[in-house]
């Protein structure tokens, strides 16, 4: 069953954003969701304290931003793990979960997180395993008469779930908004792979779908990646790319590893291992978090890094990240705990 959607019109996202995460600040709006006493207690403070940092983050510069919002992240992660597990022992949340090291402004992009056996970050991401996509479907009614409809769609993705480190690289490579950033950049991304899905619904209540993709793998390999996909048929297949067609089904089987960029662009997620097949929401999360680390414990080095001397490529990466995530990460979040599909219409 499709995911309720409320669809917002605004010319202002991230203030509508804060406007419906600020009702998980009362007590009364929170009993909707749990009975316990002090979780409610636990998510009411955690969001307030959340929209704070954020607000704070505007008015610092680039040198402390991450830090304000990494802790802004903590506290929305928090009120999302006390929502789906209210009599949680507080011990497992004792730390971040992470760790970083050994980065140098050199080789920013090869630094590595680490996951530690315990901490907010292993608890966040057992409930984090989904990319939610947004389609559009046209549903035919009778003859030539359609309409077009929104429909979300859960994605799985959880292998992640055991790995002991990430890699910053891939992880800026996982960010669908700064695809065409690295692209002007000459950096490549192998990790994402633009795709499309026309939809269509019949009066019978059966579905298909034709789904274009940029030809980055070949076609067994791309169905190897995809297993999904071997119930599509081919087609087109050109020197640019494969039109995949499916047959009118009860179910649409979608690939499971989609991320959507803000924009509605969708991309195929070409994880060749664990450590690269990550939701949406943990990838921010791991992100800000190295930055933090960095901005916290050297930030002689975050300085180096905005400086430009060297790699500056990495100061538009880090920038349209950071930019990214306020308004992404509190959006997908206000998605999980409030059991609907926010997209605002500007």
């Amino acid at each position: 069953m499709s995911l309720s959607i409320a669809l917002i019109r605004t010319d202002n996202p991230e203030k509508e954003i804060w406007r419906y995460l600020r009702l998980f600040t009362h007590e009364s709006y929170v009993e909707k969701f749990i009975k316990d006493e002090n979780a409610k207690k636990q998510v009411t403070s955690c969001v307030k304290q959340a929209e704070e940092f954020y607000s704070l983050a505007k008015s610092v510069s680039m040198l402390t931003k991450p830090i304000l919002y990494y802790y802004g992240m903590l506290r929305l992660a928090k009120s999302l793990i006390f929502l789906k597990n209210p009599t949680i022992d507080q011990i497992n949340l004792k730390g971040h979960g992470l760790s970083g090291g050994g980065v140098s402004s050199d080789k920013f992009l090869d630094s590595k997180i680490h996951v530690t056996k315990t901490g907010i970050f292993k608890e966040f991401s057992k409930l984090t395993t989904k990319n939610r996509i947004l389609f559009k479907k046209t549903v035919y009614k009778q003859e030539d008469y359609h309409h077009d409809e929104l429909w979300v769609n859960d994605c799985e993705i959880a292998e992640f779930l055991n790995s002991s480190e990430f890699q910053v690289r891939d992880l800026f490579l996982l960010v669908p908004e700064i695809f065409c950033l690295l692209d002007y950049l000459g950096i490549e991304n192998n990790l994402l792979i633009p795709c499309h899905f026309s939809i269509r619904e019949h009066p019978d209540g059966k579905f298909d779908t034709l789904m274009n993709t940029v030809k980055k793998l070949g076609l067994e390999a791309l169905k190897k990646r995809f297993p999904e996909l071997n119930e599509y048929k081919v087609a087109t297949d050109d020197r640019y790319g494969f039109t995949l067609m499916s047959k009118a089904e009860d179910n649409l089987v979608f690939p499971k590893q989609i991320v959507q960029a803000e924009t509605g662009d969708l991309f195929l997620i070409n994880a060749n291992s664990d450590n690269n097949a990550i939701s949406d929401l943990n990838v921010h999360f791991l992100l800000m978090f190295l930055l933090s680390f960095i901005a916290r414990y050297k930030a002689p080095l975050l300085t180096q890094i905005f400086e430009g001397k060297k790699n500056s490529e990495n100061i538009a990466l880090i920038e349209k990240f950071v930019e990214t995530s306020k308004t992404k990460f509190p959006k997908l979040i206000l998605n999980e705990i409030s059991g609907q599909y926010f997209t605002f219409n500007v």
